[in-house]
């Protein structure tokens, strides 16, 4: 019998596909996958980028869907009965995003789907949405919403209020009105986020307590796991060894993944032992490298930035991974370097917390503990995992622990929630929503989703 009940017609909407290599891109392919395999009909609805703006984002370029979706369905042979659907997407590059273009529940009455490339009338019993805010701040509603037609999970991956309230602007002036800005940005995202979650979701799960409250049903969970290749790499019998060179840190070249928090406590930990840094490689790459890069040589670091890698491969050469980012909300490549046996030296913050029931795990407050435990991780090895935790990183345990919280059937709709998706649909009409969706930071081509959605469908007629 299918974990959920009995096999459900589930839809899985995400921000990212791989080849970004991103945690919406990578726990949304596994979870979809991971429900598939499980006995349900599944379908992976991902943002489609024109092939002339695929150079932003991927490091492989399609020519056509079917080449994208069989690259993703490649990730995951181990369910072969996942499908693929696409929606139109645009990036926006201040905010190094995809977002929604025009119609994307509507387009379900004629969504094609792939390998089998044929359309579909496609009317999922559960729609789960990867980020829910994001997916839907500039999204167009012509009439229906999510909920109207199944039963809607949310899941924040991301703290986006974090993320406002820390990006400056790369100028003079944008570091001097950041302490105003800064602070208004974080709030009116924080109220954005409320609004879409109210609007559009019966359930939020958040990844962890680094988010705040954004919906009035909402729990805190993580319900994301890790690739089996991971695992096996740190199984007890595992042929591969931890090697000393150095520590690294993984993910997207951005100041508010934390790069800048490391470079301090990188600086400091040199002070406290008056002598030359172990080595330290940086993987990724990101829109903010050549700064950071320049940040880091200016520091006189001894750190190497090695560009995009696989961290299933890339970290055999180490043994300890470290992430000092307080503005994750879940960090999918700690869970991957817990999972291959490495040590990780994080911060204490509540975004960590799943992490910490881990004998691998090395929490720090400030930066003495962290140049102590840096040090400890670098000259000793890592503890193996028990039984209990690696079962517990699998997504066959993130998926047991996602149904516990999918709401059968959901409660009623209140009076504000009600509200909150008629002003989202109403105001989102014709030339006056296009407007708004411009003003309030889409921009001049994703802000036009209403005429967007009307050209869609006139070329349809045709």
């Amino acid at each position: 019998m299918c974990r959920g009940g009995l096999g459900k017609k589930i839809l899985v909407m995400t921000t990212a596909s791989v080849p970004w290599l991103t945690g919406t891109s990578i726990n949304a392919l596994l979870r979809a996958a991971e429900l598939s395999r499980a006995g349900h009909d599944v379908v992976l609805f991902l943002p489609w980028v024109d092939p002339d703006e695929q150079h932003l984002v991927f490091p492989v370029e399609f020519g056509t869907k079917p080449e994208q979706a069989a690259y993703v369905l490649s990730w995951v042979p181990f369910a072969p009965l996942l499908r693929i659907g696409f929606y139109e997407a645009k990036y926006h590059r201040c905010h190094h995003s995809l977002y929604p273009m025009g119609e994307t529940l509507e387009a379900l009455d004629r969504i094609e789907l792939y390998p089998a490339q044929q359309r579909y009338n496609f009317e999922p019993e559960l729609v789960v949405l990867e980020e829910p805010e994001h997916l839907n701040w500039y999204a167009y509603r012509s009439s229906r919403g999510w909920r109207d037609v199944a039963t809607v999970v949310g899941v924040a991956h991301t703290n986006y209020v974090s993320y406002a309230k820390t990006e400056k602007l790369p100028t003079i002036l944008g570091v001097l009105v950041h302490p105003i800005v800064g602070p208004f940005k974080a709030f009116f995202t924080l109220m954005m986020a409320r609004w879409m979650c109210q609007a559009h979701v019966h359930r939020l799960i958040k990844l962890s307590g680094a988010i705040p409250r954004y919906a009035r049903d909402e729990v805190t969970c993580n319900v994301h796991g890790v690739r089996p290749d991971f695992l096996q790499i740190g199984a007890p019998k595992s042929p591969y060894s931890h090697k000393t060179q150095g520590a690294y840190f993984i993910g997207k070249l951005v100041w508010p993944k934390g790069l800048d928090r490391l470079l301090r406590l990188l600086k400091k930990t040199r002070r406290v032992y008056g002598e030359e840094l172990p080595p330290f490689d940086v993987v990724g790459t990101g829109p903010h490298r050549r700064e950071i890069e320049r940040a880091y040589r200016r520091a006189k670091l001894r750190v190497r930035f090695l560009g995009r890698q696989d961290h299933r491969t890339c970290a055999l050469a180490y043994r300890v991974l470290v992430n000092p980012s307080v503005t994750e909300v879940l960090c999918t490549t700690v869970a991957e370097a817990i999972a291959m046996g490495k040590w990780v030296v994080i911060a204490k913050h509540p975004s960590n917390e799943f992490f910490y029931q881990f004998p691998s795990c090395l929490a720090f407050s400030n930066s003495r503990q962290f140049a102590k435990l840096l040090s400890y991780a670098l000259t000793h090895e890592p503890p193996p995992l028990s039984r209990a935790h690696r079962t517990s990183l699998t997504w066959a345990a993130a998926t047991d622990r996602f149904w516990t919280l999918v709401p059968d059937p959901p409660d009623p709709l209140t009076t504000s929630q009600k509200l909150a998706a008629h002003l989202h649909t109403s105001l989102g009409q014709g030339a006056f929503g296009d407007a708004i969706r411009t003003v309030a930071g889409a921009g001049p081509t994703i802000g036009r989703q209403a005429a967007y959605a009307k050209q869609r469908r006139d070329y349809l007629k045709l």
